[in-house]
């Protein structure tokens, strides 16, 4: 009996991807580790618009096939599943923009408790990792959000808030080494060479320290490279 072959493509990458929009935040994530910040998201409570901002590392699971699905950036560092799952990395729970659906009502209702001080954050945790399959507030331009397969590090719920002091989240630091990472993508070949040339002098890697420069060469690919061979 003849055997069958999948032909469809993954859904899923086997690493989990954070991308940013510049090569020296990049080169600053490589050097020192993840650093968190709180990341705004809206939220719907019957007619009522209102945001929160969450202390969190974001990354997606998306293969590299769908590099060109990304708006966040043309660079990249790829982590291994295995430091993800070490580092608590959960997958978002995605909701409908549905007011009679029960999963939607209840993180609704969630986080208009929390917002209006009416719950801690420590009795509003799915709100720290929900999002809604299509953004609420969209500038005029629709946005899948459920097409970017997000996974999330979260500081403490109880660090949730309606106003942060501040961008960003420094007690959330996410360290690896060069072991841990499977891909680094730029842009394009400069950029490679750039990165080529800088990591002859570094002594550390994400926060750690720094044992085999080697292995990081192999890892860097162009977005080019990706498109054209992934």
């Amino acid at each position: 009996m003849r055997k069958k072959i999948n032909t469809m493509g993954k859904i899923y990458s086997t690493s989990y991807f954070h991308y940013t929009r510049d090569l020296n935040t990049l080169i600053q994530i490589l050097q020192n580790g993840f650093i968190g910040s709180f990341c705004r998201e809206d939220f719907q409570y019957k007619k009522q618009l209102f945001s929160l901002h969450i202390p969190m590392v974001s990354f997606c699971d998306l293969p590299l096939s769908q590099i060109t699905n990304i708006t966040y950036g043309n660079y990249a560092i790829g982590m291994t599943s295995v430091w993800g799952n070490e580092e608590n990395l959960t997958p978002v729970c995605y909701y409908p923009k549905l007011a009679k659906n029960p999963l939607t009502r209840y993180i609704s209702n969630q986080a208009y408790l929390f917002y209006t001080g009416n719950i801690t954050a420590r009795n509003a945790t799915i709100v720290a990792y929900a999002k809604p399959k299509n953004k609420y507030i969209t500038n005029g331009h629709p946005y899948d959000n459920y097409k970017e397969k997000e996974c999330r590090r979260v500081l403490s719920n109880s660090m949730l808030t309606a106003e942060p002091q501040d961008k960003q989240c420094p007690a959330l630091r996410l360290k690896f080494t060069e072991k841990d990472i499977s891909f680094i993508i730029v842009a394009n070949e400069n950029d490679r060479m750039h990165l080529l040339s800088a990591l002859q002098t570094w002594t550390t890697i994400g926060g750690n320290q720094l044992t085999n420069q080697w292995l990081l060469y192999t890892k860097i690919l162009t977005k080019k490279d990706v498109c054209d061979n992934f």
